[in-house]
């Protein structure tokens, strides 16, 4: 459990925050100081093609022009053309 909602509930009670989360549970879901997000992770199938279509298409760019977008570990580039 990555929050301790029990604790979290008190202190919310206290009126002195506000708790934003994707990962509600029953005792924050409804709290007024919480807002609740949808989850918006990868892991439906479509959201799964899609980016494994996004990768395969960054690895061609890269291959053929020499362009980087979208890394988590590196500056986009944009190479002049060749």
């Amino acid at each position: 459990e990555l929050v301790d909602s029990e604790a979290m509930k008190e202190f919310l009670d206290g009126g002195n925050g506000k708790y934003v989360s994707d990962f509600p549970d029953d005792l924050l879901w409804d709290h007024k100081n919480a807002i609740i997000l949808p989850h918006l992770g990868a892991s439906t199938e479509e959201a799964e093609d899609a980016a494994a279509s996004m990768a395969a298409e960054t690895i061609k760019n890269f291959l053929e022009k020499g362009t980087i977008v979208n890394s988590v570990n590196f500056p986009e580039t944009s190479l002049p053309d060749r």
